[in-house]
């Protein structure tokens, strides 16, 4: 499931999170904001 995905499907779970726990700025950021999904772990070649 991509980030975007997941954001979307846990949408409700994730508020009652932030409600319950009195989060008071929560932020979405990188590709799962924009819904590009490409913020996926590079590592060299080793």
């Amino acid at each position: 499931m991509r980030p975007s995905e997941a954001l979307a499907t846990h949408h409700a779970e994730l508020r009652e999170l932030v409600r319950r726990y009195d989060v008071k700025n929560p932020r979405i950021f990188g590709s799962a904001l924009t819904g590009t999904d490409d913020d996926i772990p590079r590592f060299p070649p080793f």
